[in-house]
């Protein structure tokens, strides 16, 4: 089922891979895998995505909507055929400013340990960490029937940065 007309669609990507297989940026394993935000959804209810990309406040208002993830060529936990596809729907509940997720506590539940250097704007030891701009709070993540090119979902380009917004089709 989709929720409303248009769809919202952002990446999910590790960064460059080190020698040991591990994501190359500074951040946690568990941000360069699906399943972590699957699995955290599934216990809480929902789980934020974190993005340094600003969503205007036009679109943060259009909640509910469907949501696509791209899972880029570095996501670890995916079968190589997903790499560079989007292969992931949810239902996209809130998007917030790190601003409005710091004031409002009963939100932060929903953030995963992993990216909570990304919130915060440091790491556990207080070592400074560069906080994400959004904060993308969803529910219901699936794996789509196949993996989609961007092109197919009307984005004019081979791979997705940022927040992008399309039509939304339905795609299963």
């Amino acid at each position: 089922m989709s929720v409303g007309n248009y769809a919202m669609v952002w990446p999910l990507d590790g960064g460059p891979i080190d020698s040991r297989g591990r994501p190359g940026y500074e951040m946690h394993v568990q941000e360069a895998m699906i399943s972590p935000y699957i699995y955290y959804a599934q216990e809480r209810g929902a789980v934020y995505f974190d993005r340094n990309f600003k969503v205007s406040e036009k679109r943060r208002k259009e909640v509910p909507m469907t949501g696509y993830i791209y899972i880029g060529r570095n996501v670890l936990d995916v079968p190589p055929a997903r790499l560079g596809t989007i292969s992931y729907r949810c239902i996209v509940l809130k998007i917030l400013t790190r601003e409005e997720l710091l004031k409002d506590p009963t939100e932060q539940k929903y953030v995963p340990p992993w990216t909570g250097q990304c919130l915060y704007g440091k790491w556990g030891d207080g070592t400074p960490h560069s906080p994400s701009e959004t904060w993308i709070k969803v529910t219901n993540i699936e794996m789509l029937s196949r993996g989609y090119s961007p092109r197919e979902l009307g984005i004019n380009r081979d791979y997705v940065r940022g927040v992008v917004f399309v039509e939304d089709k339905g795609w299963r």
